[in-house]
């Protein structure tokens, strides 16, 4: 029985300079080719990581989670390595070393030490060899003692978490890499593993992957002095390509450690549980009597010069909204939003009255959440927390464009850096845009 070939280098579009594919034509490529796994490895991020594994495993496919990340090694050898999670504490690593990277970006390129990355690699497969890899560097240069070096470092400090992947895309030096990496890989008891370090779903989309990253480069498809590091080759091939491809070099052993690899990779990837940081409450408390505790005194100063019908149903609104916070388990995520609002608002930070359907809250208005008096403008709470459709609830809040790091600080500081994070939104390119950045691409004025 022939061995079954594992994708396991993938770039989705959120590799935002090369990437193409989008995350539900890697888990349909995967799922057509009969392949029980693939991976997603984006450059230094994993923001596609929960689309990929809610989809994949939909589709009885195995999800492995991955990045690529810049990794500077020993002489300052800078090249890509290959990362794949084994567990969920792999995951988390990797979730580090990216956030690390990230802060530490060079004339916006983002790097790791090799020190670095040796102090957060739990859990983590480390896979070096690609054609932008350290290893692959040193080869074309002709430092074959310093690639020898270079391998015995990483497999002393990865251990059996250490492999090589060797590709065939079409460019430069890969076959003489190849042939001089296997039988080194034999000697040092490192394995090794074919990968086509893929870029698009079909051969055909070539030539829109590279007007994509010629838009990104600013660069023009028929631009002589461009850099052209991708080829034809590098589509998701199926296992009888790849075998074709490296009928050479022994494909069985290639493609028998990608499956060996995929079966040690096993994260338990969970979307539907809420995880809020704690808030701090008094002793003789708990989240959901202290925020009824602190609604209701502050409900009282606004409705003191009500007559006695309308406060009556300002309380019974603000009863049932209590009633439906503490029942779908929301109460701290109010404590939360109102304590970092109330500080904004006593440290000079101007905030926004509020927005969406957050508006919509008595509780919220109370607390000095929202500025907006969702009776006296009819505004419905449902909108905004529905106990029969339970999804997070989400304040629409506006700070000044100045001081909202402060803010950012003031939550960190509090709830701890590993409590807190900030989320990215992705536009995308609407059709006049397109046909824009596509002439500009192909040198049309």
């Amino acid at each position: 029985m022939t061995a079954q070939f594992i994708h396991l280098r993938v770039s989705s579009e959120y590799s935002i300079s090369r990437g193409l594919l989008r995350i539900n034509e890697i888990v349909a490529n995967a799922e057509k080719l009969s392949m029980p796994a693939v991976a997603l490895t984006d450059l230094s991020n994993m923001f596609g990581m929960v689309k990929f594994f809610k989809q994949a495993e939909a589709t009885g496919i195995k999800p492995i989670g991955g990045t690529i990340l810049n990794l500077i090694s020993s002489d300052a050898n800078e090249g890509e390595i290959l990362c794949l999670a084994k567990n969920n504490e792999g995951l988390k690593s990797l979730m580090k070393l990216i956030s690390l990277a990230q802060l530490q970006q060079k004339k916006g390129k983002v790097l790791i030490s090799l020190e670095q990355f040796s102090s957060a690699h739990e859990g983590i497969i480390v896979i070096s060899g690609g054609n932008r890899s350290n290893i692959f560097n040193l080869f074309k240069q002709k430092k074959i003692k310093e690639l020898k070096n270079e391998l015995i470092q990483f497999r002393d400090v990865f251990k059996d978490d250490f492999c090589i992947e060797v590709q065939k895309t079409g460019r430069g030096h890969e076959d003489e890499f190849i042939k001089h990496i296997l039988p080194l890989a034999y000697e040092l008891s490192i394995p090794v593993i074919a990968t086509n370090d893929v870029m698009f779903s079909r051969r055909e989309d070539f030539e829109i992957h590279e007007t994509k990253v010629c838009i990104n480069t600013g660069k023009t498809l028929n631009d002589s002095n461009r850099e052209k590091n991708y080829t034809t080759e590098q589509f998701f091939k199926s296992t009888k390509e790849m075998r074709d491809l490296f009928s050479n070099f022994d494909p069985d052993i290639l493609f028998d450690n990608t499956l060996r690899i995929s079966q040690k990779c096993n994260v338990s990837f969970t979307t539907d549980e809420y995880f809020l940081p704690e808030y701090p409450v008094p002793d003789n408390h708990d989240f959901n009597s202290f925020l009824s505790e602190l609604s209701n005194s502050k409900l009282q100063k606004i409705i003191q010069d009500f007559d006695v019908k309308k406060q009556s149903t300002y309380q019974e609104r603000l009863d049932y909204e209590l009633a439906q916070i503490h029942a779908t388990g929301f109460s701290s995520y109010f404590l939360i939003v109102a304590d970092f609002i109330q500080w904004s608002k006593s440290n000079d930070v101007p905030v926004g009255p509020g927005r969406g359907s957050g508006a919509g809250s008595l509780v919220a208005f109370a607390l000095g959440i929202t500025a907006l008096d969702p009776i006296e403008h009819n505004l419905l709470f449902e909108r905004f927390i529905n106990p029969e459709r339970i999804s997070m609830p989400d304040f629409d809040i506006d700070f000044c464009m100045d001081k909202r790091d402060r803010v950012i600080d003031y939550v960190s500081q509090k709830y701890g850096k590993d409590a807190v994070s900030q989320i990215v939104t992705f536009g995308t390119m609407a059709a006049r845009a397109v046909v824009r950045d596509v002439a500009r691409a192909l040198g049309k004025p």
